[in-house]
């Protein structure tokens, strides 16, 4: 049976003028050890009248494309553009560094799974790296599937959800003391700034991640809440979106009841769905409700906003 990220795919490129055989010309020969993939929005339907075509060749070779960028020591960008204006991007991942994402992806598995024994073993953070577990995830093999395949399972693509909760849910929470933070000082407009900016789209990411979705790009998160509200549940999206998208006048009381309301529940039901995310945030002395700096902060702010000691906007 196709399956979905095929379907998308094939449906994009018929616009383009495609297929998914077309594709193939535009990588090297491949080894019987080597693999050819389909990854990106066009993969998972989110491809726009603009997006690019993104390929993942893994294997050793050198490149074909028209022009080269070196990302790092040892991946390499490919740009070409075709016959009908569509421009092609072949990124290389050898199997070295493949094999350096599956370790530390195994990590993070371990950390997920046993929380109180994970002592030296990290969390993997890197974004390139995070987001190219995410595309194979995504993928759609255009040669040597059974290769691919085992790229797949190693990387622990199927728990990657969890993965990325945890890393915004705890980043969530960081920020959200910030928040607390800049309101006892009297900053209402940084720590607004702060809310909208940088709170509400952690708390997006985590929720979510949490509903198994795992594209870690920030500007297809409005879009995939969308998409997903029935399942995340419709109210809660109306108020993230309404609380992330609307600019409004900084004020120190609307953004006590903005965790209240909007941010907490989200980070709550992120907790709720997946408990090894929660099991493993409580390792790192992080809850939504139990988290001590947090909760002396927004004590305090709610002490000075009832005694009738507004926090000051900054002009």
């Amino acid at each position: 049976m196709t399956s979905v990220a095929q379907q998308n795919a094939e449906r994009f490129l018929a616009g383009r003028g495609l297929t998914l055989e077309d594709l193939k010309r535009f990588a090297p020969s491949l080894g019987r050890d080597e693999c050819l993939l389909l990854v990106g929005p066009v993969t998972e339907g989110l491809a726009n009248a603009t997006s690019d075509i993104d390929l993942y060749y893994f294997g050793d070779g050198d490149l074909v494309g028209d022009s080269t960028l070196q990302l790092d020591d040892t991946g390499v960008l490919d740009v070409t553009f075709d016959d009908l204006g569509n421009e092609i991007n072949v990124e290389r991942w050898t199997p070295s560094s493949l094999q350096h994402v599956c370790r530390l992806m195994a990590s993070s598995m371990e950390v997920l799974d046993a929380p109180q024994n994970s002592h030296g073993n990290a969390i993997e953070q890197d974004p390139r790296r995070l987001k190219m577990v995410h595309r194979v995830r995504n993928a759609v093999p255009l040669a040597n599937p059974a290769v691919f395949e085992r790229w797949r399972a190693a990387m622990h693509c199927e728990r990657l959800h969890e993965h990325l909760s945890l890393l915004a849910l705890l980043e969530y929470l960081a920020l959200r003391e910030d928040v607390f933070g800049e309101l006892l000082d009297g900053e209402v407009e940084s720590a607004s700034w702060i809310a909208r900016t940088m709170v509400a789209p952690s708390a997006i990411a985590a929720l979510l991640h949490a509903a198994g979705l795992t594209n870690p790009s920030v500007k297809w998160h409005l879009k995939l809440l969308r998409r997903h509200q029935t399942d995340i549940g419709t109210d809660l999206v109306a108020h993230l979106i309404d609380f992330a998208a609307e600019g409004r006048d900084p004020d120190a009381a609307a953004i006590v009841r903005s965790f209240d309301e909007v941010l907490d529940p989200a980070a709550s039901a992120v907790q709720s769905r997946l408990k090894a995310v929660r099991r493993a945030a409580l390792a790192f002395g992080q809850t939504v409700r139990y988290t001590s700096t947090y909760r002396q902060a927004k004590k305090r702010v709610l002490k000075q906003l009832g005694g009738g000691l507004a926090v000051p906007v900054v002009a």
